[in-house]
C-alpha cells in the first residue's frame, strides 16, 4: 500500500471519529466511530506486520520504539490538558474528566504525586477515548510475538472468532468490533499478493461496496431500535466489508501530496486531543462549535506533533 495514501486515510479516519464523538448518538454519524477505528487498526496492523516480516527486530528494541510512539504523545497531551484546565477553569489542583459528548468537564482533586504520574500515562483515564491506546500497545506486542514465533495464522483467526463470541453480549462494542481490523491487517500483510489479485476482479469490489452501503444504511436507520448485540453484528459487517476497498484504493492510487505525511503524523494527536479541545472550547464560549473545535484541534495537533518529533529524537539519542 502507498504510504502517502494510507497517511491521508488515517487523517480522514480521525476526523470521522471526531464527528462520531461530537454528534454522539446521532444516527447519521453513529457508525463513523467503528469504521474509523477499524480502518486505523487495519492500517497499523498491516504496517507493523509488513515491517516485521521484512526486518525482524529484538523485543526490547521494538517495545521501546512503540512505548515512545504511543505514550509520549499521551503524556504531553495529558500534562498540558491538566495545566490548562487548572489555570483557566479551577482554583484547586485537580485533574479534568472530559465528557464523551464533547461538552462538560468534571474535576477530581489530585491527592498524591503517584496519582499525578498515573494520570499522565493514562491510568486512570481522563477521557473515554484513550482505551484505543491500550489495545494499540497490546496489538503491537501480539503482532511482534506472532511474527517472531511463527504462530499459525489459523490459531490467530480462531482466537479472534472466540473473542467476538465471548464479547458478543458482555463487552463494549468497540473492543470486539474495531479490533477485528487488527486480524484483517495481519492477514493482508501475509497474503497481500494473492488478495490483491482477487481484488482486481470488479464483481468482488462491487460486492464489498454494496455490502458496506446496505449494512451502513441499515445501521443508520435501525440504530435506535435494534438490540445492542445485533447492532454489533451490523457494525462488524460494514466495517470489515469496507477494508478491501481501503486496501485496493491504497494499492492502486498514490496520493501525490507533500502534506499527506504531515496529516498522517498529526492524526494521532487529533485522536488524543479532539474530545479535550471540544470540551474546553465549549467551556470558554458556552456552546459547541464543530468548525472551531476542529480548527483548534488541528492547530494544537500540529504544534504538539513537532514538539513530539523533537522530544522523540532526544529520547532515542539518550537510549
Amino acid at each position: 500500500m502507498n504510504k502517502n495514501t494510507t497517511n491521508l486515510i488515517r487523517f480522514i479516519c480521525c476526523i470521522m471519529i471526531f464527528m462520531h464523538h461530537f454528534f454522539l448518538g446521532h444516527p447519521i454519524v453513529h457508525g463513523l466511530g467503528h469504521l474509523g477505528c477499524t480502518i486505523f487498526f487495519f492500517l497499523s496492523s498491516y504496517g507493523i506486520s509488513k515491517s516485521l516480516i521484512k526486518t525482524p527486530v529484538r523485543f526490547f528494541v521494538f517495545f521501546k520504539k512503540k512505548i515512545i510512539k504511543i505514550w509520549l504523545p499521551l503524556i504531553i497531551v495529558n500534562l498540558l490538558s491538566i495545566i490548562a484546565t487548572n489555570i483557566f477553569f479551577t482554583n484547586q489542583f485537580s485533574f479534568p474528566i472530559y465528557d464523551i459528548f464533547c461538552e462538560k468537564i468534571s474535576y477530581v482533586p489530585i491527592t498524591s504525586f503517584t496519582k499525578l504520574i498515573g494520570l499522565l500515562i493514562g491510568y486512570p483515564k481522563i477521557d473515554s477515548v484513550t482505551w484505543f491506546l491500550d489495545v494499540l500497545l497490546l496489538s503491537y506486542l501480539g503482532l511482534w510475538y506472532i511474527n517472531n514465533k511463527k504462530i499459525p495464522l489459523k490459531f490467530i483467526v480462531y482466537c479472534f472468532i472466540l473473542w467476538f463470541i465471548i464479547g458478543f453480549s458482555i463487552i463494549k462494542s468497540y473492543y470486539i468490533i474495531d479490533i477485528q481490523g487488527i486480524l484483517i491487517g495481519l492477514l493482508y500483510a501475509k497474503y497481500e499478493q494473492s488478495i490483491n489479485i482477487k481484488l482486481q476482479k470488479k464483481p468482488i469490489i462491487i460486492m464489498f461496496f454494496f455490502l458496506f452501503i446496505i449494512f451502513f444504511i441499515f445501521d443508520i436507520t435501525t440504530s435506535n431500535t435494534l438490540e445492542g448485540r445485533y447492532n454489533k453484528i451490523i457494525s462488524l459487517i460494514y466495517s470489515l466489508s469496507f477494508l478491501p476497498l481501503v486496501a485496493i484504493f491504497s494499492t492502486k492510487y498514490n496520493v501525490k501530496l507533500h502534506i499527506a505525511s504531515f496529516l498522517g503524523g498529526i492524526s494521532y494527536f487529533i485522536y488524543l486531543l479532539h474530545v479535550k479541545v471540544s470540551c474546553i472550547t465549549n467551556n470558554i464560549y458556552g456552546s459547541n462549535n464543530l468548525g472551531m473545535s476542529i480548527l483548534f484541534t488541528i492547530i494544537f495537533s500540529s504544534i504538539l506533533y513537532y514538539l513530539n518529533q523533537f522530544l522523540s529524537r532526544r529520547i532515542n539519542e539518550k537510549l
